[in-house]
């Protein structure tokens, strides 16, 4: 089977108070379909801690990640993404934010919250395609 993945990104911006026009790439441009090498992938929701080490998103029997989604399920906390345990964060999720990208790799990337409200354990979910 192939294009068993649909990809639909986009992204405009303006300003009227700094005179910016609106500049956008429209997602019907972006929108592509991807083939899939192998059947595998693993989703779900994982708690988070405020530990800057970071907690492993699970692979399951991922051998290589390609896409992956990521939805911070947190109404008021930041959620980062690191490659590594401790590694300098490359995503930052604002509350109810998501990112789609493909990662590089055959080891889980790491989460962790920068700010929750206490009692409250902040949620990530993810989907995560075999590459």
């Amino acid at each position: 089977m192939s294009s068993e993945i649909s990809v639909i990104a986009g992204l405009a911006y303006a300003n009227d108070a700094q005179n910016i026009p609106s500049i956008q790439i429209p997602a019907t441009f972006a929108a592509y379909n991807v083939d899939i090498v192998g059947t595998r992938f693993n989703a779900g929701v994982i708690d988070l801690t405020t530990s800057t080490g970071g907690t492993a998103i699970p692979m399951g029997d991922l051998n290589s990640i390609g896409w992956a989604t990521f939805t911070n399920l947190d109404s008021s906390g930041i959620i980062v993404l690191q490659s590594t345990s401790g590694a300098t964060p490359s995503v930052k999720l604002l509350p109810t934010e998501q990112c789609v990208f493909r990662l590089a790799g055959s080891t889980a990337p790491f989460a962790y919250a920068t700010t929750c409200i206490t009692g409250l354990t902040p949620l990530l979910e993810y989907l995560m395609l075999e590459s």
